[in-house]
């Protein structure tokens, strides 16, 4: 797989190059997970319609609350509205907390459950 593979693509915008998606991707080892965490996260929270013109570091910054309380609808929508599979939610929230954590945001990781 060539690292093309892996792009964050939302609005015709390439996330590759960016600090923080080198650091998602070049932490996780296989290819596997690196196609799966990327396919997800950007499907299913870089694809909100409040994150489609931020930017990487905007995203970043934005207040804990905030990314905990767009997560949990997330969550909510795919279990509700799109009836996706446990393992689904599961890698979407994987994925999600891992960005964050690596790029020393710390989310509460309370509602896997929701």
């Amino acid at each position: 797989m060539s690292k093309a593979d892996f792009s964050f693509k939302t609005n015709n915008i390439v996330w590759t190059s960016h600090p923080a998606y080198r650091n998602f991707i070049n932490s996780l080892h296989v290819k596997y997970t690196k196609r799966n965490y990327t396919h997800s996260f950007s499907k299913y929270y870089l694809s909100r319609p409040e994150n489609q013109r931020l930017s990487l570091d905007e995203i970043l910054q934005k207040n804990v609350k905030i990314i905990e309380a767009e997560i949990i609808e997330t969550i909510i929508y795919m279990k509700d509205t799109l009836d996706l599979s446990f393992s689904t939610i599961n890698t979407f929230t994987a994925s999600v907390f891992h960005f964050f954590e690596i790029n020393d945001v710390i989310l509460n990781k309370w509602y896997h459950c929701v």
